[in-house]
């Protein structure tokens, strides 16, 4: 055996060598390809808020904030608090900036050409897509939609393999009702409480669109 190896050192060596490199390789890349912190928005798309100067002035400042250290995945619209949103990133020049935002549409009539759209068949895909992927989730003012997809991102909190924040933009007590809600059902027995324990670990509740930015910057600074 010794003798082979000695006849053949070279070989075996290189062979090693290959090995190990296709078994280290994927591991290498897929680590430094990892993507960046992803943000989800979610909110309202039929809410009209032209007669809401704060609310306005709130979307203003957030789309004035946002830039390329995240990726985002927003729904594609032209209407309510997200078309608002977005009129205000391409208004800004933000959209320019942030080479790698795409919006994750299920409306191909709602197009937007300066983002990377992601089309879906059905809007339990378009969640889904957004829930197994997203680090960060944050909930602008909504209706019956956002409220289910607050609590269904609650709801499968357990189900995560890392850890996730979400924030709560309660502008004007926009969601003071959950926040009692969830309260409520801690209190009554209704809500699990490993999930209660995380809900208040990692919901971050909010008044003012700068602390959603202030918060994405000091938590996610280094990664």
């Amino acid at each position: 055996m010794s003798k082979l190896f000695k006849n053949n050192k070279y070989y075996i060596i290189t062979l090693i060598i290959i090995i190990i490199l296709s078994i280290i390789h994927p591991l290498l890349k897929q680590y430094y390809s990892k993507t960046k912190t992803l943000v989800a928005v979610f909110g309202s798309v039929s809410r009209n808020i032209d007669n809401d100067t704060i609310l306005k002035q709130e979307l203003s400042f957030l789309a004035s904030h946002l830039n390329n250290k995240y990726d985002y995945v927003i729904p594609n619209t032209n209407t309510g608090v997200i078309g608002y949103l977005l009129h205000n990133l391409q208004s800004n020049n933000v959209a320019k900036n942030i080479q790698t935002t795409y919006v994750t549409s299920f409306s191909p009539e709602n197009i937007n050409n300066n983002y990377k759209i992601n089309y879906f068949d059905t809007i339990m895909d378009f969640e889904d897509d957004m829930l197994k992927r997203s680090d960060v989730f944050v909930f602008l003012p909504g209706g019956i939609g956002t409220l289910y997809e607050l609590s269904y991102t609650l709801f499968v909190l357990l189900e995560r393999i890392r850890d996730i924040h979400i924030i709560l933009f309660n502008q004007q007590g926009e969601y003071d009702f959950i926040i009692d809600k969830i309260e409520t059902l801690h209190n009554d027995g209704y809500l699990r409480p490993q999930v209660y324990e995380l809900y208040k670990q990692n919901c971050i509740i909010v008044t003012t669109t700068k602390q959603i930015i202030t918060f994405l910057n000091t938590t996610y600074a280094t990664l």
